[in-house]
């Protein structure tokens, strides 16, 4: 049900008009054009792009990949309008390593960025926006785009003409967009903080008792609280996506223009942000260009964040400088292949002390493998540990329950305890419940997926950090090691 999803009316009428006003032009340059053109611009117009990434984000809550209670008008309408993929993925389930990722063009290990709230690149790794500069682009960030900034006057080399403040602020945007050269090709980075925590803790609009939860959830009134504010932050990112969207349609020229969509990695839920499962490292990607993309269409082709960066410099005509772990998919974007990668690597470090559990996971459109580096150490987040509010309020609910009722302790179990190794059917679970790692019919998927994190490891000189000190599975709380049944146990094999 979404009848408690209401919209103040003054805002409903100014978001109606905001949305109208973008796509009636978007709308209008398709009828322009009835196929698409080659993947390379014509030398004399460099196109402009728009990117535009949430924070914390799960694919499942977007309405162009399924969500039903949580209402995206603005996503909805970016599909309606152009292409979706359904097999896009980043680096790193954590802002930090992901951002960089999407800067460099490099996996974790090969940039140097691999834990949280840890900025610093290896000596001689050079962001790509130099590339695009070099090119003659104005490349402009607003609001949280790349992790790491603090102070808008700080040293951060990324190669950007212009960074905004961290907070977005759509004030600065319009008098920049109202002041620059338009005849400069522009590549213009829009982040905005929601939905991160905290989430929206008065005045949301869905009625807890509507919300759906993810697969590995405990259902407890606490946790449809936090659900219902999370969604709420979801639509306030909507909503920030409409105006960026409006503006773009007031200052720029759409048919010159690619605008995209995504985000960094999945919500803070168990089982999503830090961690190498679906519901953390695969992430929507919209992309409209109205007289490139073909409207309403969707692709199974495998994308990693690392290409995006890349692709944008394949499209402006440009040059990357060095070897990168990323390439340009235009050809997929462009309807001429539905085929760009066949295997999709991700790593994870930790988050400072809240979340040290290092895992690597290799993935093809079938199935999906985890190492895990440590399995001796207890799984924590910010969710269990930090003692956050907005998170820790439904855990303690979780733990309450779990004394009583047996499939919220293997909740919590699955939760603290990670074997070393994990292979799940993606076709047939996609919920990745059932570790198939001992099953004999999956040894051929198993050894190649298994071969493809070695060979990243080798290639990368992956030396498998821990960032911090981990928790110890006898170091959790009392309640938590008896539902964890983790007492006198040997590390998961």
């Amino acid at each position: 049900m979404i009848s408690h999803m209401k919209e103040p009316a003054v805002r409903g009428k100014h978001r109606e008009s905001v949305l109208r006003r973008f796509w009636i032009v978007v709308l209008a340059l398709a009828l322009l054009s009835c196929t698409t053109v080659p993947a390379q611009p014509e030398p004399s117009r460099l196109p402009n792009v728009v990117m535009f990434i949430a924070d914390d984000l799960s694919l499942r809550d977007a309405g162009p990949y399924g969500a039903k209670v949580v209402k995206t008008p603005t996503l909805d309408h970016m599909a309606r309008e152009g292409l979706t993929f359904d097999q896009a993925y980043v680096a790193s389930p954590a802002c930090a390593p992901s951002r960089s990722a999407l800067f460099t063009g490099l996996m974790p290990e090969k940039n140097g960025v691999t834990a949280n709230h840890d900025f610093t690149r290896k000596p001689g790794v050079t962001s790509l926006m130099h590339d695009l500069v070099a090119k003659g682009y104005e490349v402009a960030i607003f609001g949280k785009v790349a992790h790491g900034i603090t102070n808008p006057n700080e040293h951060w080399d990324h190669g950007v003409t212009y960074k905004g403040k961290p907070q977005l602020d759509f004030d600065e945007l319009h008098q920049f967009l109202d002041k620059r050269d338009p005849k400069k090709p522009l590549f213009l980075l829009v982040g905005t903080r929601h939905p991160h925590v905290p989430w929206i803790r008065e005045g949301y609009r869905l009625d807890p008792k509507d919300v759906d939860l993810p697969n590995k959830a405990v259902d407890t009134p606490q946790t449809r609280i936090n659900r219902a504010q999370y969604y709420e932050s979801v639509a306030r990112m909507d909503e920030d996506l409409d105006k960026t969207l409006d503006l773009a349609a007031t200052y720029l020229e759409l048919q010159d223009t690619l605008v995209l969509f995504s985000s960094d990695h999945g919500a803070q839920w168990p089982f999503a942000k830090w961690n190498l499962y679906d519901e953390s490292v695969r992430v929507p990607l919209l992309a409209v260009w109205p007289t490139r993309i073909a409207p309403g269409t969707r692709t199974s082709g495998m994308v990693s964040w690392i290409d995006i960066v890349p692709t944008v410099i394949d499209l402006a005509g440009a040059k990357m400088s060095g070897a990168r772990d990323g390439r340009s998919f235009a050809t997929v974007l462009f309807g001429k292949a539905d085929e760009h990668r066949d295997v999709i690597l991700t790593t994870h470090t930790g988050d400072g002390p809240m979340n040290v559990f290092p895992m690597r996971s290799a993935r093809t459109d079938c199935f999906v493998y985890v190492r895990n580096l440590h399995p001796e150490f207890a799984y924590t987040t910010h969710i269990d540990k930090a003692g956050d509010k907005w998170t820790n309020e439904y855990w303690q609910t979780w733990l309450e329950r779990a004394k009583t009722d047996p499939a919220a302790a293997e909740i919590v179990r699955l939760y603290r305890r990670r074997p070393a190794e994990e292979l799940y059917d993606l076709q047939a679970d996609p919920g990745q419940r059932t570790n198939l790692i001992a099953d004999p019919r999956f040894t051929s998927e198993l050894a190649r997926l298994r071969a493809a994190v070695d060979r990243y490891s080798r290639e990368s000189n992956d030396e498998s950090e821990v960032a911090a000190k981990p928790t110890m599975p006898e170091e959790l709380p009392d309640v938590d090691r008896a539902i964890a049944g983790v007492v006198g146990q040997a590390p998961l094999k």
